[in-house]
């Protein structure tokens, strides 16, 4: 969903125009309180207000490269130091498999937020890390299995500083139109951030409307779905009862923790769900818990930000895109146009962020 304007109602923004950008259909969502959590893209929000120009962010870039163990053998997460630079850079082994991912660059971005990738500058200072520190591997483009790119909303600094030396430090701060934002912060800082932007809003709403009595925020003691101790003990403890086959109860119950049982519910209700659909051996059952439970709706979505194949696997899992936008036109009532969309669009975002050397 695109925001593409803000509704004032007696001096006060009480909603925003937006468009679905996979249905094309366009409405206006009201609320007491406006809340801008749009990371890179807070100042577009901020400048929909009238008479609000001043730039807050000043967007930085950051890349890593996945390598294979096998070419940087590595067990242990370390900190290392650009030869370039002096940056530290962190070398870190994926948990449970036979790669290394090297990261990350620290560089001013200032291009489209909608398109953020690697670039070959961006490759070569990291194979540069890796080289330096392991000399005579010689790594180059052709070790590498995957790259990916983001940016970090960082407050605009005083004054010209480096990039790594911008403060990773957020801000929340109320509009004189009563939009609430915070903008700053990074992914590592991300829940702290997310409940004391709650923590605003409820007292914005006791403050302006008299909403009294909202339970404070739980964040600090509650886990990440499926990664509670209690919840992965007990999916541990039903796994030899359930009846699908060993090497796909493992990987599930490493892959998704205490919401394996969710995964089996599926099953139980569509026993060949545990079909592979090519293979880096997805399932059928993940691609609809994917849907039903992560709310995935792109292929996109399900490779890059739900299976994590984009990330760990050299082909981005083309080789199961086929089945896995079949699967998802299924559950979702695609058209042959709409899956064959899917399909292409995948296809670009993988190719835009593998790279073959630059020939002299």
């Amino acid at each position: 969903v695109e925001v593409k304007g803000l509704v004032k109602d007696n001096g006060r923004i009480a909603a925003v125009e937006a468009i679905d950008r996979i249905s094309g259909e366009e409405g206006v969502i009201k609320a007491k309180q406006v809340v801008n959590t749009t990371g890179p893209w807070t100042d577009k929000i901020r400048f929909m207000e009238e008479g609000v120009k001043n730039k807050m962010l000043s967007p930085t870039k950051g890349v890593h490269i996945v390598l294979r163990k096998q070419d940087f053998p590595l067990n242990h997460a370390v900190f290392l130091q650009s030869p370039r630079d002096g940056r530290t850079v962190w070398p870190i082994p994926a948990l449970n498999s036979d790669l290394v991912y090297i990261g990350t660059t620290d560089t001013y971005y200032e291009d489209s937020f909608d398109h953020v990738v690697a670039t070959h500058e961006d490759i070569d200072y990291l194979l540069e890390v890796a080289n330096y520190t392991i000399p005579g591997r010689n790594l180059g483009y052709e070790h590498i299995v995957g790259t990916w790119a983001g940016l970090r909303p960082l407050v605009k600094p005083e004054g010209n500083l480096a990039a790594s030396s911008v403060s990773r430090e957020h801000e929340i701060f109320v509009s004189p139109n009563g939009l609430l934002n915070i903008a700053g912060g990074k992914l590592t800082t991300a829940r702290v951030m997310g409940y004391q932007v709650v923590d605003k809003a409820v007292e914005l709403l006791g403050e302006k409307f008299g909403i009294r009595g909202v339970p404070a925020t739980t964040t600090a003691v509650e886990p990440l779905s499926g990664g509670d101790a209690e919840s992965t003990a007990n999916a541990k403890q039903l796994a030899p009862r359930v009846n699908m086959p060993q090497d796909v109860k493992e990987r599930l119950l490493e892959h998704y923790g205490g919401n394996f049982t969710k995964l089996v519910d599926i099953v139980a209700a569509n026993p060949d769900a545990t079909r592979s659909l090519g293979g880096h051996k997805l399932t059928a059952a993940e691609v609809r818990y994917a849907i039903e439970d992560e709310m995935a709706m792109t292929v996109t979505d399900f490779f890059t930000r739900r299976a994590s194949l984009f990330y760990w696997t050299q082909d981005g899992g083309l080789d199961t895109v086929d089945a896995v936008a079949a699967e998802m036109g299924e559950l979702l009532d695609w058209d042959t146009h709409q899956r064959e969309q899917q399909i292409n669009d995948y296809r670009r975002w993988v190719d835009q962020n593998r790279f073959e050397p630059v020939k002299a």
